[in-house]
């Protein structure tokens, strides 16, 4: 068994203190974050079966209990999809930043609020953009870069709203009629991409191609995004 660290035991805590959580509550979360069962919200495909669950994406799962496994089984469901929709051409293949990274947050999102009330999908994409800003931070304390930054956090989260309000509208479609309305927002320029040339290399708002020491490592920088039709 693994040793309980203390930020771990300080959260548990906090979290007893600001919202009186009951003592079984506790010990079911202390269970899940001692033996965690699988990649519960990993959104990184090519990371998808080596990337751990973060401290965030835990505490998600303990406050829903009774819907982390279904969540779990959704997510693994939505990442199946949008490695389909990747060996087609139907988008645009870049899943860092592009038209298909667009569709994989707003098709988890509405996928989740098909089935769920819209609040605790929403809860569990802010969880997971907070654990990749926290793995900058963890990254640029040892000196390593982290390609994750400020505009992706953005870009996620506004195309993670387009997913909830798809699935808001759509309670009652079928699995290819979500699909293709998520196709559709994206293609009509409702999502938000990240503006590369067709070389894809990053560019500021001006057009100009960014240099890299502009963007890698740090959190904020000149990238910029864009409507998710418009052509690179």
């Amino acid at each position: 068994m693994r040793k309980i660290s203390t930020f771990v035991l300080n959260e548990i805590f906090l979290q007893v203190i600001k919202q009186k959580v009951s003592v079984v509550f506790i010990l079911w979360g202390v269970i899940l974050l001692l033996y965690p069962t699988g990649q519960l919200v990993a959104q990184n495909i090519p990371r998808q079966k080596s990337q751990k669950i973060s401290c965030q994406e835990k505490w998600w799962a303990v406050k829903h209990l009774f819907i982390a496994d279904k969540a779990f089984k959704l997510t693994q469901y939505s990442l199946s999809v949008t490695d389909s929709i990747g060996k087609t051409k139907t988008l645009d293949g870049n899943i860092n930043g592009g038209q298909l990274d667009a569709f994989k947050h707003a098709y988890w999102m509405a996928t989740l609020t098909q089935n769920f009330n819209w609040k605790k999908a929403q809860s569990l994409g802010l969880a997971h953009e907070k654990a990749n800003y926290r793995s900058f931070l963890k990254a640029s304390k040892k000196g390593t870069i982290e390609g994750h930054d400020q505009v992706s956090a953005d870009m996620d989260l506004w195309n993670n709203e387009k997913g909830l309000a798809i699935g808001l509208a759509c309670k009652c479609c079928d699995q290819n009629m979500l699909k293709q309305v998520v196709l559709d927002s994206i293609q009509g320029g409702s999502m938000r991409i990240i503006r590369t040339n067709s070389e894809g290399k990053f560019l500021d708002k001006e057009g100009n191609p960014l240099p890299a020491e502009n963007y890698k490592g740090k959190w904020v920088n000149d990238k910029c995004l864009i409507p998710s039709n418009e052509k690179l």
